[in-house]
């Protein structure tokens, strides 16, 4: 659906999209597989998950993310995939945290060969991570654009999504009262680095999911990052 903010934005603020032709070595689930869902195909058996699709619209006018939607105005949208893709930092997150279409791409995956776009989060400007991105983007002649970004206030952050210490932890993380990608990841990197000075919150795997629910915070009540809309390409 080219959604600004990624096909799941719950693995990562930053994606990859591939050309087309890497779909013909991909397998497919409809939603995740580790959820081991009868709708499977590949590239020539779509079958199945073009009826799960269609189903879902058809029954709650929603699909992977996108609401409001009916089959007809589904297939529209699949029948204007080939288009170029639109600017990310002009459209509105779909914040899709639980619907997509799983690809297993079977084989190596090269920057040079099979990357056609890169779309980074805003809040990576000016840092190392976003540095590295942008000569990725002109090394290997990709696309590179930034979407909207997500950024809360730490007392924005609720204790009914993802558990109550959600709070807490966006307080000790946050930069001047406010949380946002590249902060989550920052404080990954000294988790890892640092283990004993997060003990207080438990075991590296377990202040790791926590860190990972936070970002699922911020993808669901994030506001964009002022000063995003600017994009540019190699």
């Amino acid at each position: 659906m080219l959604h600004p903010d990624g096909p799941a934005p719950r693995f990562g603020s930053c994606y990859f999209l591939l050309y087309p032709e890497v779909s013909r070595r991909s397998t497919f689930t409809y939603l995740d597989s580790h959820q081991n869902p009868t709708e499977k195909g590949t590239y020539e058996a779509f079958e199945m998950i073009l009826a799960a699709l269609l189903k879902e619209a058809y029954v709650r006018e929603f699909a992977v993310g996108e609401p409001n939607l009916t089959p007809p105005q589904l297939v529209e949208r699949m029948r204007r995939l080939g288009e170029p893709i639109p600017n990310p930092a002009m459209k509105k997150p779909s914040r899709n945290l639980n619907h997509y279409i799983e690809a297993q791409v079977h084989g190596d995956i090269s920057l040079k060969e099979d990357v056609e776009v890169l779309v980074v989060d805003p809040s990576f400007r000016g840092t190392l991570i976003g540095n590295v991105l942008e000569k990725i983007s002109r090394k290997y002649l990709i696309d590179l654009y930034w979407h909207r970004g997500f950024r809360l206030e730490v007392n924005e952050v609720p204790m009914d999504f993802r558990g109550p210490s959600m709070p807490s932890l966006a307080k000790r993380i946050a930069r001047h009262c406010r949380i946002d990608a590249n902060l989550i990841g920052s404080a990954v990197r000294d988790l890892k680095a640092h283990p004993a000075a997060w003990s207080d919150r438990g075991s590296v795997p377990e202040v790791l999911q926590e860190l990972k629910l936070l970002w699922h915070v911020l993808v669901r009540y994030g506001k964009p990052i002022k000063g995003s809309s600017t994009n540019s390409s190699p």
